[in-house]
């Protein structure tokens, strides 16, 4: 992780093994990060040194799948694809669509909160986690929440662990809330001269009675005959009856085209498919030009959305990169991939990266620094500075790990 190797790997086959491993360490005040299948692993502070990677991907069960009551149990290794199909053959599914989903494990997707474009109506594992099981640091073994969606019991917990990015502990199993699987999924796809006419198109979704699965904004291609930089797109996605989705499609359409849009299409099939995975997988970019990439995350209120797409396309040439904008334009949270040319230097990376926060912060919201190389790293930020609740944050650390052996220095410092 970040060019600190561990000292040995270890992979438990069940929850006991997992807690022998966490006493060990905590006696002999050994650090341990835990991991699934690695790819969030690039998020956060780089280690101060790694003794034990603890591998969850040998915990791979579907313990309970209570179909009646819409909830699934399952242990931390289990891969979202395997979930799926598991889940499909009884007619339903887990909403989720994090970046790399073929490869993402529950617990991962749990430690990481990661989510994909469905946010918006789906909403993100905080939401959708009704129940978990983790062990602490001292071996302990801990339960919260329940089985059934109404038990609330311990939530509290639960949402302690849920974006903890292995701090505070190991998940080894979660409880989900579930739905059933769609008839049909249809997205509509506009391009605009500007962003603008985009935003102002999400907004009016936004205020309707229309019930979009998620609305994007993005510079980016979406396949293979689409120009480099073109022109901003809009993408609605709508599932549920065909009559439903039709009457919907038609409407988002008309207001694309009274407000501009030069070209208004439905996409279905592969093309559909091949789209949204692009917008999912757009957090990992990166890996195109990893030494020379830096993406952030923002969170900014709706209307300012637009905005911030704006300023990073200004501050991209004024730092010599070229930035590759996706935004989910429903619930605020806007991706920007900065890039610099082989002859660029890392200070322009940073540069670009700090005015973008700035611009975040001015409107009421923050930025993370979701991947840079392991040297860029210690030029910035990558969680910001600290929040209001940083002590909070700091006294569950201290209360749960006291010897600071979980993923030291990663989120909490």
């Amino acid at each position: 992780m970040d060019g600190v190797a561990p000292r040995a790997v270890v992979t438990p086959t069940d929850e006991e093994q997992v807690s022998e491993v966490l006493r060990f360490a905590n006696a002999e005040r050994l650090t341990v990060v835990p991991r699934g299948n690695g790819t969030k692993m690039h998020i956060g502070n780089p280690p101060t040194r790694v003794d034990i990677v603890l591998g969850t991907t040998r915990l791979h069960r579907i313990v309970e799948h209570d179909a009646d009551n819409l909830t699934v149990t399952a242990e931390a290794g289990v891969t979202l694809p395997a979930l799926q199909t598991a889940l499909a053959a009884r007619g339903q599914r887990l909403p989720l669509d994090p970046p790399r989903a073929e490869h993402a494990t529950l617990g991962g997707i749990a430690a990481t909160h990661a989510f994909g474009p469905r946010r918006l109506l789906y909403r993100a594992p905080r939401d959708l986690i009704v129940g978990l099981h983790a062990v602490l640091p001292n071996g302990e073994r801990v339960k919260a929440g329940g089985k059934v969606v109404k038990n609330v019991s311990g939530y509290d917990l639960c949402k302690t662990f849920i974006a903890s990015f292995g701090t505070l502990g190991v998940i080894t199993q979660t409880t989900w809330r579930l739905y059933p699987l769609v008839a049909e999924e249809r997205t509509l796809r506009a391009s605009f001269e500007d962003v603008e006419q985009a935003a102002a198109v999400a907004a009016q979704v936004m205020d309707s009675v229309l019930v979009p699965v998620a609305l994007i904004i993005t510079n980016m291609p979406l396949s293979p005959v689409m120009a480099v930089r073109p022109s901003p797109v809009f993408l609605a996605l709508f599932d549920g009856v065909p009559e439903a989705i039709e009457r919907q499609v038609r409407q988002t359409a008309q207001w694309c085209e009274a407000a501009g849009a030069s070209e208004v299409q439905t996409l279905r099939g592969a093309a559909q498919a091949q789209c949204w995975q692009v917008v999912r997988d757009f957090p990992c970019r990166f890996t195109y030009d990893p030494d020379r990439s830096l993406l952030c995350r923002a969170a900014v209120p709706l209307t300012r959305v637009a905005d911030l797409m704006h300023a990073a396309e200004e501050i991209a040439p004024t730092h010599h990169l070229a930035a590759h904008v996706c935004a989910h334009a429903g619930v605020g949270v806007v991706y920007v991939h900065f890039v610099r040319p082989p002859n660029g230097t890392e200070s322009h990376i940073v540069a670009a990266a700090t005015a973008l926060r700035e611009a975040a912060e001015g409107w009421d919201g923050y930025l993370v620094v979701e991947y840079a190389p392991a040297a860029l790293k210690k030029q910035i930020a990558v969680w910001g500075a600290p929040r209001g609740d940083h002590f909070l944050m700091r006294r569950l650390k201290t209360a749960f790990d006291p010897h600071d052996i979980m993923s030291p220095s990663r989120f909490v410092v």
